[in-house]
């Protein structure tokens, strides 16, 4: 028995250790990464259970004007004494007889019954009725913009880590050409060809470029563990991206948004603003039903535990009950009015998301057209310096350039990888937001 418990545990620990191993690092397309936030993501569960919450609140309305059964059972004591009642007249003949004296009611006693209660009509809860189900309407927007969000957050996050990543490529690459000119520098310096001022140059512009792709590591380290907050990862895995920069730029064009057109109605903001409307409508509409009256059938069945002599209460009663409202010094008239006010502010907002949302619209796309621009004339630009400094690198080799030239011409290259990449993100982020506004993401 102990040997197979020993067994057990360790094939449990091998498991679990096989599980952490392929955890410890883990390839991620954008797509996959937002799938797996929307699994993880804890804001995401909490309007999960919102929407949850939201149909059990529906049931307990709609549950109001339904039958409501309860159970009632009381028992008491009676401190004093018992009223006692004559019962009959003296006999004429016979004066010395007495009536007969019958008490009312027990000492002791005790009642149980039950009382079924159905609402017949309600204006109040008619329209709560509607309210409720207006209200898990607005728990699956908030759920659906939630999701957006994720998916937005995540894509910034993914397009962070690509853009400190290609850097980190550009400045890798960066650091073999200097130490190839370094290295050639120094075979020039061992023949007598340059001074040691040359080669000191060329090692203090080396060792500042290994500088800096030091600190890119890091801060894509940084942006690593920003991404996995996002989609819920703990920080000791280790993350891949298979998508790269000429996955998603590839796909885009100056003219991709020429024909889209933004449809306000599609816009999740503004279908939560009018979720919102509706639900301000419906209070006021359940404020002016404060004002009619309201009507439910009951039934009760009671039985006592010891039964007097003399019992008047029936045992089964149904009847209804009508509520009027008649005058409440102006309270129900101030709830309306209120309502009212409420309607038309939701009602603003709406318009002023809607114009907003335009405003936006027009916005993104003109940014979108001129990052698209810039991009291009940083692409042109990028392989303009890298040409350069080939170059330039080759003349310095054959001694028709200098090490000044060299240098500069490697800033120039660095500068235009980096507004490269940069652009490349800009124009990436200008996408995304193109892409939100037209509920595209």
């Amino acid at each position: 028995m102990l040997k197979k418990v020993v067994i057990g545990i360790f094939l449990v620990l091998l498991f679990k250790g096989g599980m952490a191993q392929e955890m410890e690092r883990m390839a991620l397309s954008l797509k996959q990464a937002q799938e797996f936030a929307l699994e993880n993501n804890l804001n995401r569960k909490n309007a999960e259970l919102e929407v949850e919450k939201a149909n059990k609140k529906v049931w307990e309305t709609t549950a109001m004007g339904l039958p409501q059964v309860t159970g009632e059972a009381n028992l008491q004591h009676r401190l004093d004494d018992i009223p006692l009642l004559p019962f009959g007249p003296p006999d004429p003949a016979d004066p010395e007889q007495k009536p007969t004296l019958i008490p009312i009611g027990e000492k002791t006693s005790g009642t149980y019954g039950v009382t079924a209660t159905q609402l017949v009509f309600s204006g109040p809860y008619i329209v709560g009725l509607r309210a409720s189900k207006a209200y898990k309407q607005l728990s699956e927007l908030s759920l659906e913009k939630t999701d957006i969000d994720i998916k937005s957050n995540v894509a910034t996050a993914y397009y962070l880590v690509l853009l400190i990543a290609q850097s980190k490529t550009i400045l890798d690459s960066s650091v073999t050409n200097i130490a190839t000119v370094i290295d050639h520098t120094q075979k020039m310096y061992n023949v007598g060809f340059v001074d040691d001022v040359t080669v000191d140059q060329f090692k203090l512009a080396g060792a500042t470029i290994e500088n800096r792709r030091l600190e890119v590591e890091a801060q894509l380290n940084n942006a690593k563990n920003i991404l996995k907050y996002q989609i819920g990862l703990p920080m000791n895995v280790d993350i891949e991206l298979t998508d790269s920069y000429n996955a998603f730029i590839g796909s885009m064009s100056l003219l991709q948004y020429d024909a889209s057109k933004l449809e306000l109605d599609r816009s999740i903001d503004v279908r939560i603003l009018e979720n919102q409307v509706k639900l301000n409508s419906l209070d006021l509409a359940r404020q002016k039903t404060e004002f009619l009256p309201s009507l439910a059938a009951f039934f009760t069945y009671q039985e006592l535990f010891n039964e007097p002599a003399i019992n008047f209460n029936p045992k089964m009663m149904v009847g209804l009950s009508l509520s009027v409202p008649i005058f409440s010094s102006g309270q129900r008239l101030s709830k309306v009015q209120q309502a009212k006010i409420s309607l038309n502010q939701s009602q603003n907002s709406l318009e002023l998301v809607q114009y907003a949302l335009s405003m936006d619209y027009a916005d993104a796309l003109n940014s979108y057209k001129t990052l698209y621009s810039m991009y291009e004339s940083a692409k042109v630009n990028r392989e303009l310096a890298a040409r350069i400094y080939k170059n330039v690198t080759l003349k310095y080799t054959k001694g028709v350039a200098s090490e000044t030239d060299v240098i500069q011409a490697n800033d120039k290259h660095l500068e235009a990888e980096g507004n490269f990449v940069q652009a490349a993100y800009d124009l990436l982020n200008a996408k995304l937001k193109l892409d939100k506004l037209l509920s595209a993401i």
